[in-house]
């Protein structure tokens, strides 16, 4: 598969998650809407990050390197870094943290 490729499929994926996060946000879902809103924002940043030619293994770099690349150089605003970053732990407390309440 192409970069190019690549690059259209994690955007459709970042669509799809949008769709899907919206969805289960509105019957009252919400920890899935939270891992679903973030697969969201990882599949966009990973297609930005492609378009540079960086490709994280780990999802720690995807949103490392999207600080790094697209907020340090003013590309992106920090404000959608912070959100990416916020968005990240809740994802690992929503799917992994039996406790975990967002509502």
């Amino acid at each position: 598969m192409s970069i190019s490729e690549e690059i259209k499929l994690h955007i459709k994926l970042a669509e799809e998650e949008l769709a899907s996060a919206n969805a289960l946000f509105e019957l009252g879902y919400y920890r899935d809407a939270i891992s679903r809103a973030y697969y969201s924002m990882f599949h966009a940043a990973k297609a930005l990050l492609l378009t540079k030619g960086i490709n994280p293994k780990k999802h720690s770099g995807v949103v490392k390197m999207f600080g790094l690349h697209f907020v340090t150089e003013g590309f992106v605003e920090e404000t959608y870094a912070k959100a990416f970053n916020r968005a990240f732990a809740l994802r690992s407390r929503a799917d992994y943290d039996i406790y975990y309440s967002p509502a």
